[in-house]
């Protein structure tokens, strides 16, 4: 067993510097950057990416791989790779839309934007004007964002108990899925927006979207709480 302990922790090692001098490489000749560009050359939009949208995708791409090493104890631990996977697709989703994740997204209307609509402040809850900010599609990511991230690895690991259990595979399938469907929500919110009455950037539309948007990250683990064990 130390063996196996020993040889997890040399790969997760290799892993690690092999992947800091990967993205140094991709960085220096800037691939990521070009192949979005040639994507979006018909388009006279800015392709500036908010910085923590490198960090999700790099979190995301980390968290798959090093799974691997886990294998060595057990191939059921391939479930983990859900949620690296999710992480990375949102992140890949929101780099390669440009168009709509930009600040030409941001609504001329002051928002109460944050948990369940209450203010952002530093001293707490406030309704003061001042405290209002105007935000874009990329803002109405966040919220969701944190539930998403303890949602998929929640489920993650969950899923190892429905891989031992043939039986209860559908479950699994059924819970993969509401997780692709939730990312894929946020990474088109512009589509969503279109099934609202009001704007989802706006007052009165996030006061909807925004508890919704982290209702429906909770669904697969509402439904793994009342699926068979």
């Amino acid at each position: 067993m130390m063996d196996i302990v020993y040889r997890i922790f040399i790969l997760w090692f290799i892993i690690l510097i092999g992947y800091i001098v990967f993205v140094k490489i991709i960085s220096k000749l800037k691939v990521m950057d070009k192949f979005r560009s040639y994507m979006y050359s018909h388009h006279d939009i800015k392709l500036i990416t908010n910085p923590s949208v490198n960090f999700i995708i790099h979190m995301g791409i980390y968290f798959t791989i090093c799974v691997i090493p886990l294998l060595f104890i057990a191939w059921l631990f391939v479930g983990l790779m859900t949620f690296g996977l999710s992480i990375l697709y949102l992140g890949l989703g929101i780099y390669f839309r440009p168009h709509i994740f930009s600040e030409e997204s941001v609504y001329d209307e002051p928002v109460d934007f944050g948990v369940a609509g209450i203010p952002r402040t530093h001293s707490g809850i406030s309704t003061d004007e001042e405290d209002l900010v105007c935000i874009g599609y990329y803002e109405l990511v966040y919220e969701p964002l944190a539930t998403l991230g303890i949602c998929s690895l929640f489920m993650a690991i969950q899923s190892i108990n429905f891989m031992t259990h043939f039986p209860y595979n559908i479950w699994l399938f059924i819970l993969l899925l509401f997780e692709f469907f939730n990312v894929t929500l946020l990474i088109f919110p512009e589509k969503v927006n279109e099934h609202f009455e009001y704007d989802i950037r706006s007052q009165k539309g996030y006061s909807v979207y925004g508890p919704l948007s982290i209702f429906w990250q909770l669904m697969p683990m509402i439904i793994w709480m009342f699926s068979p064990k």
